[in-house]
């Protein structure tokens, strides 16, 4: 089993050759206690974990395949035995071999086992550091504690002997070659001076003479050729060496950092670290990237005159070495704390294999952000090194989103400089109630946020704090604003701040913008945009911002500005029903006939047509002309204030515009009468309440334009006859019931011609309107009344085969049996339709009764 160190008083490294070494280690060594069962295989046995300390394997001097070797015990602050620390590749984890320790077998990998052969001397000990057997691998505590101590172990050792991978002939030919080049120079000042260069060649020289052909009395021009193939095979060496796992194994870095002196081994050849690091640069040879650069990286940190200092914080450590591999993941961060300069500050960071990957990035955030996180933003290791260079912006997002503000500070003050303001984390910081303005202060102290302030991604941000009376905040934000006027181009339309502002009612902004000198008007910079932007006080009057309007107007805003679409703040106002700003701009003198590009539409006109009657009465009041249009075309689409109160059934305005002096020609009586008996044909209600409602403001209207002298025909009475309610009868009392008509009537989409003598009975019946001949019948319309030709409404309805008709028309009196011009009864005109049965039957029944009355008469009278 491992023997026990005794602990002497401190003394200085034995220079003595390694076999002394051990032969005095001997004198204090005490054997350690035997296993009770004598096993095959070896058992450690405890070290003192309290004390710090470590295990040293002393390989025993010999040949052949068996190794053996001893493991001792010894503190680093109180060793006397001079030790090389090894750095290698493990390769595969399963041991393929066994080693003699103490004379039982312990199984280590195949290539520990060959690195032992390599590095073992045949004829005296030597004493060494491998982490595979001086740690028990079977003891997560003890691997932990032996971990955090890597640092002072390598840093202790005499050398580090950098195991990098096996021997060819390429790379033997390359070790000799800096070998001998080592030898040549005096010191290690050769290495950074012309000398260097100078020896290389005359190594060159030597060796080409050897391995290539000899040298005798070539030319120059020779010399070179053979120099070049010798550097081609020299580099095919080098590239095999730099191309091996060894340099993307994490554990190195700490293992060649710590290290004062160092050995590069390949296989039995060895060169000191100073000399193997300037070999790319003697070959002109290109050093594979590797992962993240990782290969010239160790490079730049062996040992030597030429040594990049390794250590640094543990956040630039993690970017600089991110690339590198571990067989476990979490080792990928605890072999960093070895050339780390902060780690020693925070306990958290001690190696602990107990500990999940989740725990292992949760302390390492903490630790780099100085913030105390509850979960990781990160699933893995791997990904969490991936996404490293947003570290502080991915943990920063977490926080504020769950509104921890004590820690998002901590973060924002202890890492500026590697925050980056993005509008995300605007978004979050300002629009989260529960962070403070002392948070958003901070993040925009961070980088990049002028850029984002000065453009539009910090507009949503900006438009919160003014909201919610961070007023400092909003003011230092709009003084970052570089072009105040600059137009949103991801909106549809695009929009000034101020108007945005004003749109949406914002008033502080609004005073904020315009104390920075925002343009009143709207007109923003943009290039190659030739139309007026949107005026701000359009967008405040189309939402009903009054106190903007009037911040607005006192600034002096244009209150006749026309917006998008032509419109003015009048028609926007309007347009909303926001009759206080209505009023406001009425006291203004503003445009009262000004129309917008879409539908050109007075500010009347528009009210008429929304049934706005204050704004109405108000625009009145102040001079609107009661039958004005924006010009004297008379259209469809630019209707009289009049037309369109009666189209859309609006009787209070109706009465307004004629009290307020509106003219209507006959024609126009005719016209509005005729709209709003089409009311109903253009407008489905789904409230039945609200059908009801705008019936009754049907019939309103059609009273007013009675009143006003409207004359109705048949073709709107035969319109309203089909559609509850009372106008179709108030209709029939205004006309001539029984006298010819001189207007045509619609039916089913289809227009019946006028005839030259025809009386409203006959109209109906012709166009099958059963409401419309009840509705007559009901008024005393005369049923014997003919056409032309002689024709009455039954005739007519019998020859078209219309039972519904000729059955009310029976109903009502009507003679079966009149004779026409043709000599034609309303029967023999049936003769051929579906009617022609229900008549004979109809006019059999009422003949049969008539017989019988007469019968009844006779019998009296004898």
């Amino acid at each position: 089993m491992d023997r026990a160190l005794v602990h002497l008083p401190p003394a200085p490294p034995n220079p003595a050759r390694i076999a002394l070494a051990s032969a005095a280690a001997s004198e204090i060594l005490e054997p350690a206690k035997n296993a009770v069962a004598e096993d095959l295989f070896y058992r450690y046995n405890a070290i003192d974990k309290a004390k710090g300390a470590i295990r040293l394997l002393i390989l025993k001097g010999g040949s052949g395949n068996d190794i053996k070797c001893e493991l001792v015990h010894t503190t680093i602050d109180r060793n006397i035995i001079p030790y090389e620390a090894v750095s290698y590749t493990w390769g595969p984890e399963f041991a393929a071999e066994s080693i003699n320790v103490c004379g039982r077998r312990l199984p280590v990998t195949f290539h520990l086992s060959r690195i032992l052969r390599d590095l073992r001397h045949a004829d005296e000990d030597r004493v060494l550091w491998v982490d595979a057997v001086c740690i028990n691998q079977q003891d997560a505590t003890e691997k932990g504690l032996q971990v955090a101590q890597m640092k002072d172990i390598f840093r202790s050792a005499k050398c580090v002997l950098l195991c990098i991978c096996r021997s060819t002939d390429y790379t033997d030919l390359l070790m000799d070659s800096l070998a001998k080049l080592e030898s040549n120079l005096c010191d290690t000042q050769s290495y950074d001076s012309q000398d260097l260069n100078t020896s290389w060649r005359d190594v060159q020289k030597a060796i080409a003479s050897q391995h290539v052909e000899p040298l005798s009395r070539h030319s120059e021009a020779s010399l070179e050729r053979q120099l070049k193939a010798l550097a081609s095979l020299q580099r095919q060496g080098l590239e095999y060496i730099l191309n091996s796992p060894w340099f993307l194994r994490v554990w190195i870095l700490q293992e060649v950092a710590n290290g004062s002196s160092a050995s590069v081994y390949c296989g039995r050849k060895y060169v000191s670290a100073a000399t193997f690091a300037v070999s790319p640069r003697l070959l002109n040879a290109e050093i594979p990237l590797g992962q993240d650069g990782i290969v010239a990286e160790v490079l730049s940190i062996m040992p030597g005159p030429l040594r990049r200092d390794p250590f640094q914080e543990l956040y630039p450590l993690l970017q600089r070495f991110r690339g590198s591999h571990a067989t476990v993941e979490c080792d990928r961060i605890f072999a960093l704390f070895g050339i780390c300069q902060d780690v020693h500050i925070d306990t958290r960071l001690l190696p602990d294999y107990q500990k999940s990957e989740k725990d292992v990035i949760r302390d390492t955030i903490s630790y780099i952000c100085r913030v105390e996180v509850a979960n990781s933003p990160f699933d893995s290791i791997s990904d969490f090194l991936e996404k490293l260079d947003h570290l502080d912006n991915l943990v920063l997002s977490e926080l504020l989103f769950s509104t921890d503000h004590i820690n998002a500070s901590s973060l924002l003050r202890h890492r500026k400089g590697f925050v980056t303001a993005t509008q995300e984390l605007l978004d979050l910081a300002s629009t989260n109630t529960m962070i403070g303005e002392g948070v958003m202060a901070l993040l925009l102290q961070q980088h990049n946020a002028d850029t984002v302030l000065s453009g539009w991604e910090a507009w949503d941000s900006l438009r919160f704090a003014a909201k919610n009376g961070h007023d400092a905040l909003a003011e230092f934000m709009v003084e970052r604003i570089t072009d105040i006027d600059s137009l949103n181009d991801s909106l549809s339309v695009m929009k000034t701040r101020l108007f945005l502002a004003a749109e949406n009612g914002e008033t502080t902004l609004v005073n904020l913008l315009l104390a920075k000198g925002a343009n009143i008007e709207g007109n923003g910079h943009y290039e190659g945009w030739n139309h007026r932007c949107a005026s701000p006080i359009t967008g405040a009057a189309r939402f009903g911002h009054t106190t903007v309007v009037q911040i607005l107007i006192d600034n002096g805003a244009d209150t006749n500005s026309v917006g998008l679409n032509g419109v003015t703040p009048l028609l926007n106002a309007t347009t909303g029903g926001h009759e206080d700003i209505v009023s406001l701009l009425l006291n203004k003198g503003v445009n009262l006939l000004a129309t917008g590009h879409i539908g050109k539409h007075t500010p009347l006109q528009i009210a008429a047509k929304t049934g706005q009657e204050a704004i109405v009465r108000l625009l009145l009041a102040h001079g609107a002309p009661a039958d004005g249009r924006s010009d004297n075309t008379l259209s469809r689409s630019n209707e009289a204030p009049l037309m369109i109160a009666a189209r859309y059934c609006r009787p209070s305005i109706l009465r307004m515009l004629f009290e307020a002096g509106a003219y209507a020609t006959q024609s126009d009586l005719y016209d509005m009468m005729d709209a709003a008996a089409n009311y109903f044909r253009r407008s489905d209600f789904s409230s039945l309440g609200c059908d009801r409602i705008k019936r009754h403001d049907q019939e309103v209207v059609v009273q007013i334009l009675l009143e006003k002298g409207a004359k109705p025909n048949y073709t709107l009475i035969h319109r309203l006859s089909s559609t509850p309610g009372t106008i179709a009868q108030l209709l029939v009392k205004h006309i001539a019931i029984n006298g010819e008509s001189p207007y045509t009537i619609e039916c089913h989409g289809r227009v019946q011609q006028r005839c030259s003598t025809t009386t409203p009975l006959i109209y109906a019946t012709r166009a099958g309107s059963t409401h419309m001949v009840k509705l007559l019948i009901e008024n005393g319309a005369n049923l014997e009344t003919g056409n032309s030709e002689g024709r009455t409404p039954l005739s007519l309805a019998a020859g078209k085969g219309d039972r519904d008709i000729v059955e009310i028309l029976l109903d009502a009196g009507a003679d079966a049996e009149a004779v026409d011009d043709n000599g034609q009864t309303p029967l023999s005109r049936a003769r051929s339709t579906s009617v022609y049965g229900f008549l004979v039957e109809r006019c059999a029944r009422r003949k049969g009764h008539m017989l019988v009355d007469q019968k009844v008469c006779s019998g009296h009278k004898a």
